[in-house]
């Protein structure tokens, strides 16, 4: 019961501090891409309305230009972050253009565009 307490008590005296370390975290993957982050966020809202799925897919080529780098098993991830990691990875080897970037892949997905990275992973 003593470590159970503890461990609640751990696990809120962190919750205050994790806003600041999403925030640092989103600002160090725009430090160290090269281009234009808003640019793309316009380009990608041209072609799709919903700001979520806008966002989700910026964020995944931010990371996915840093590293191709798994993400943590059992995490829900949404169609269009998985395809921008997947872009960024492609502008990182240099095998599209920063022009190029497909935004026609930012689409609407069946339930809310969440799929289970571990059964994404198994499935290829």
């Amino acid at each position: 019961m003593i470590v159970e307490s503890a461990q609640v008590l751990g696990h809120l005296l962190i919750l205050p501090f994790l806003p600041g370390w999403a925030l640092a975290r989103s600002l160090w993957y725009r430090w160290r891409f090269p281009y234009s982050a808003r640019t793309l966020e316009k380009a990608v809202a041209a072609v799709q309305e919903r700001a979520s799925t806008v966002d989700s897919y910026v964020q995944g080529v931010l990371r996915g230009y840093i590293s191709d780098a798994p993400i943590f098993n059992g995490f829900a991830q949404n169609d269009a972050f998985l395809q921008g990691r997947t872009d960024g990875g492609l502008l990182r080897r240099g095998e599209i253009a920063f022009e190029e970037i497909p935004t026609q892949h930012v689409t609407e997905t069946v339930n809310g565009g969440l799929i289970l990275w571990v059964a994404n992973r198994i499935s290829q």
